[in-house]
């Protein structure tokens, strides 16, 4: 189908579990560079990644080749299956689990520098509570008022 066009970018959102505010130093470190990595193998483009300690922004430019249910399993668990083998042989002890689900919103062409402004300030809009809500949606909730899986 080399000659099907699309255009498609996607806002993705998910939680570490029970709002664990795991995503600092290292480990975030390791999560933004292993979802980049783990994207360009799936022939996605990042253009913006940040989290704000309990849970993750990424924006991306989609291919048509990929569900977005696949990547999103692929991010969460081979970073969590990499990060917790590096935590566990060096005794860091620091564990990364994420919630279940995930929250996506389409994102129009014109939005992108838009959407990937507010991922770049994260931690400043957590910090002010000034979210967009439907940016801050994982399964059905927003950031703010999710309850924990058990």
């Amino acid at each position: 189908m080399s000659q099907t066009f699309h255009q498609v970018f996607l806002h993705l959102v998910w939680s570490t579990r029970k709002r664990q505010r795991l995503l600092i130093d290292d480990l975030e470190d390791f999560v933004h560079r292993r979802i980049r990595e783990i994207a360009d193998e799936l022939d996605l483009d990042v253009l913006a990644i940040n989290s704000a300690w309990d849970h993750i922004h990424v924006l991306v430019e989609w291919n048509t080749h990929v569900a977005i249910a696949d990547a999103v399993r692929e991010f969460k668990s081979r970073v969590t299956v990499e990060w917790n083998a590096l935590a566990r042989d060096s005794g860091a002890g620091r564990l990364l689990k994420w919630q279940r689900g995930y929250g996506v919103v389409s994102v129009r062409k014109s939005d992108v520098p838009r959407v990937a402004e507010y991922i770049r300030l994260q931690k400043e809009r957590h910090a002010n509570r000034r979210v967009w809500d439907v940016y801050e949606i994982t399964q059905g909730q927003t950031i703010s008022d999710e309850e924990d899986d058990d």
